[in-house]
């Protein structure tokens, strides 16, 4: 097994104290992590046009990378984002699930995603599927030759469906994964508490499904990159993880 680790630029639009697109590129390199990009950086509303792409070439030289889409829903939009992945090195595109929707009611756009798919591969591209409900999944990878999946563990918990059933449906097809945590009941109630996206470990994700997911992980001999998909807590779950902790030390 073999794990490149890797933080998304969609994390930085949660600080307000961010440096410039090279500056946190510098970092992320000198601290051994890759990158995976997301479609807007602070001012830039579209950091894979073609004008943006000389400056980051510049930035990323040679880190590992990947792209996850800035919302994407018709081919010409696709094929824009696939370009710039192939342009700048990156050899796999993460799409949210949604954006290969027919309509609201959430079928799948087999055309779009077979054209899609079909095109990247002509790049040296890879799509990676994010995963929202599993059924649509495992309706896309049965009539898609050649998608694959990006499991974001956090996600998972936002169906009524296990980690095991997932992993068990998509393990063949698992090429990337998102990181993250989801609050415990307990911190989902205080104000302004967003559901997932949290640092490992200080969330409610059980650690019998970590172990499940890593114990996966070294069956199927994974090699691929990891991304860390992290915000910050608010104050009140700032406030609530510190008084927890302090309230353990009293007697």
């Amino acid at each position: 097994m073999r794990i490149q680790y890797a933080i998304s630029l969609w994390n930085f639009r949660h600080y307000a104290r961010v440096g410039s697109l090279e500056q946190e590129l510098d970092q992320i390199r000198t601290l051994g992590y890759g990158v995976e990009l997301w479609g807007k950086w602070r001012n830039i509303e579209d950091l894979y046009g073609e004008s943006q792409r000389a400056r980051l070439k510049a930035a990323l030289g040679d880190m590992p990378l990947s792209l996850h889409t800035g919302f994407a829903y018709s081919f010409s939009e696709y094929k824009a984002q696939v370009d710039a992945a192939h342009d700048l090195g990156a050899h796999i595109v993460v799409a949210h699930s949604d954006e290969f929707y027919t309509d609201d009611s959430g079928a799948l756009d087999v055309g779009l995603c077979r054209d899609v798919v079909a095109y990247a591969a002509e790049r040296g591209v890879c799509i990676a599927l994010e995963n929202g409900q599993l059924p649509f999944l495992e309706r896309a990878i049965a009539a898609v030759e050649g998608l694959r999946i990006c499991l974001d563990v956090g996600h998972v918990y936002l169906t009524d469906v296990p980690m095991g059933d997932f992993l068990a449906a998509l393990k063949s097809h698992l090429v990337h994964l998102h990181l993250q945590d989801v609050l415990p009941p307990v911190e989902a109630d205080l104000p302004h508490a967003g559901a997932d996206h949290y640092i490992l470990g200080t969330g409610g994700i059980p650690g019998e499904d970590w172990e499940l997911l890593t114990a996966t992980l070294q069956e199927m001999d994974f090699e691929g990159t990891v991304v860390f998909e992290i915000q910050p807590r608010n104050p009140y779950q700032t406030a609530h993880l510190g008084r927890r902790f302090f309230d353990s030390l009293l007697p």
